[in-house]
């Protein structure tokens, strides 16, 4: 369900605290095993970067049932989940033939789920998906398929339609009679 993921993205948003690898370890980069990340928040003192954070929700998600993949930009990792019905994103998201997948970064205490950076949208992005929880890791180079992302189009709801016709229309009745009356 919607609710239990986005429950699990809120989990990890205020369960690890974002720190550059190169402080944390001393090294450029260094994923941390979802399990390395969990006894962390267990002690309460998690920390990682976009990577880790990518890694954990992957795993939790792949965990409780939810399809799940990691995509990769230049220099950026980030998890998706595959929600087909979520409508609150205003990204659409395309993982080989099946879109629904959303954006889910837990990055910044700000991040909401389904916030997509900008600079996602203007480039590439590789993505795979998890099949098993074991394969979730950063330590090869992973292969994956180029996901297609785009803005969805925004569209007035049929309500809001609907009231601004109940609220216009009489003053358009009366600006037609005065300009007819005369």
């Amino acid at each position: 369900s919607e609710y239990r993921a986005k429950k699990i993205f809120e989990f990890v948003k205020n369960r690890v605290n974002y720190i550059h690898d190169i402080k944390e370890f001393g090294y450029q980069e260094f994923a941390q095993n979802a399990d390395e990340l969990a006894d962390r928040i267990e002690e309460g003192s998690a920390r990682g970067d976009c990577e880790d954070y990518a890694i954990l929700l992957a795993t939790l998600y792949k965990m409780t049932g939810y399809r799940s993949a990691i995509a990769l930009t230049p220099g950026h990792a980030a998890a998706l989940v595959y929600l087909p019905g979520y409508r609150r994103s205003n990204v659409s998201m395309r993982l080989g033939s099946e879109e629904g997948w959303i954006w889910v970064e837990a990055t910044g205490k700000n991040n909401y789920f389904g916030w997509i950076p900008p600079t996602v949208l203007t480039s590439s992005v590789v993505a795979y998906e998890i099949k098993e929880v074991e394969e979730i890791s950063l330590a090869s180079e992973p292969t994956g398929e180029l996901i297609e992302v785009r803005r969805k189009e925004r569209r007035i709801p049929p309500f809001l339609s609907f009231i601004f016709i109940i609220l216009i229309l009489p003053i358009l009745v009366r600006l037609l009679r005065v300009f007819l009356g005369r």
